[in-house]
Formats: structure tokens, sequence, C-alpha cells
């Protein structure tokens, strides 16, 4: 695969699965080496296709650009869920790129 086909090939895995880390995406493009796989997905971040999803220390995940939400990462179980982007931020016109929100999920929190 040449580099082209790998950037087609990343953004079309990240089109079917939300949130995924560099292991992950490869697993889902198996041949290719996983240095290609951080090239490219690098090189994506750089121009704006993709960004960068930072839950936390050691845990970066990755989307298209285009997706305009925010996260909730669970502080006891980690699990992550998109949340919308409030009307207020909309109606001004703001460009919400990082909007990550921490706390108990309903789960843990009831438990």
């Amino acid at each position: 695969m040449r580099s082209n086909e790998y950037k087609q090939s990343i953004c079309e895995v990240l089109k079917k699965h939300h949130l995924l880390n560099l292991s992950e995406i490869h697993v889902e493009i198996p041949d290719a080496h996983f240095a290609s796989i951080y090239r490219n997905v690098e090189a994506l971040c750089k121009d704006g296709t993709l960004k960068k999803v930072v839950i936390g220390k050691n845990n970066v995940r990755y989307e298209l650009a285009s997706h305009g939400h925010g996260h909730f990462v669970c502080n006891d179980c980690d699990s992550v869920k998109e949340v919308d982007v409030p009307q207020s931020i909309k109606k001004n016109h703001l460009q919400v790129s990082d909007m990550l929100i921490r706390g108990l999920c309903e789960s843990c929190h009831c438990s």
C-alpha cells in the first residue's frame, strides 16, 4: 500500500469505529506496518483530517476532525461517551476542538 491508500484506509476505519488508538487502527489494517500507521495518522492530524483526543496519560485516541462533539470520560471505569455541543456554544459560532468532561458515569455513580 502507498501512503495515500493508508490514509484512505485509516479514515474509513475511523468512519466505522469512533475513537481508536493506534493499536486498534492497526488491527483494522493488518497488512500495514505499525510504523506506517503511526506516520500516516500523524500526517492526517497535521493536515487537520484527524484529531487527537487525549483521554489521560498514555491514553490517546483518534477521530475524524469533522466530528463536532465533545467527550465525557468516567473517572472510575474510563468509559468514553460522546457529548453534544451545547446550543449556547453553537449560537456563538465557536468551534469545539477539544471538549473533555470528566466525572462519574451513571453506572459508577449508582454503585
